[in-house]
């Protein structure tokens, strides 16, 4: 005769990465007797990197791309925003650098502010006629398992001649976005 039998319920939570554990089970009925189960678990649960969602330049937000052109008439100061998120809610990491010898300072603790100090000439004379690139800001957002989204951001001086296809512009008095 078949007593009543309850079946066991668990749940187990996997960690990012490559898992391997073993679960054991030791199971007594009500009357001594036991059975002993291992159960092997292997698995690969990937990271989702983080998300940079937009970034703004002085009044100017960026949003919807991961390389940008950012055109401007005169400027000594650039204060620089990244909104950025992680999909699993892990702690980010913001590390911004420029290929041009202008400054960078960190503005917060986070890392997502910044300020952009334009240090050469470039950026305070008045071009008409061609296009100077000043520098390129590039922006890496990484989690804590080292997965990381990138934005770059070319500063451009003067003219842009270039015929771009353009969405999602936003102007200011000085500054003209040309998103690509």
């Amino acid at each position: 005769m078949q007593s009543n039998v309850n079946p066991m319920q668990m749940t187990y939570n996997m960690a990012l990465g490559v898992i391997i554990d073993t679960i054991h089970f030791l199971i007594f009925d009500h009357q001594g007797s036991s059975e002993y189960r291992d159960v092997f678990i292997s698995s690969y649960v990937k990271n989702i990197p983080p998300v940079v969602d937009s970034i703004v330049l002085g009044d100017t937000t960026l949003k919807g791309d991961r390389h940008y052109v950012f055109s401007f008439s005169k400027m000594d100061t650039l204060k620089v925003k990244a909104h950025a998120y992680d999909p699993e809610g892990d702690e980010l990491t913001y590390f911004w650098s420029s290929t041009g010898h202008n400054l960078i300072k960190i503005d917060d603790d986070t890392g997502e502010e910044m300020s952009y100090v334009c240090t050469t000439g470039d950026c305070q004379d008045t071009l008409k006629e061609t296009t100077v690139v000043i520098d390129t800001l590039k922006l890496v957002v990484k989690d804590i398992y080292n997965d990381s989204s990138v934005v770059n951001i070319e500063l451009i001086k003067g003219e842009n001649n270039k015929k771009e296809k353009t969405r999602d512009i936003e102007t200011n008095d000085s500054i003209i976005v040309i998103l690509r």
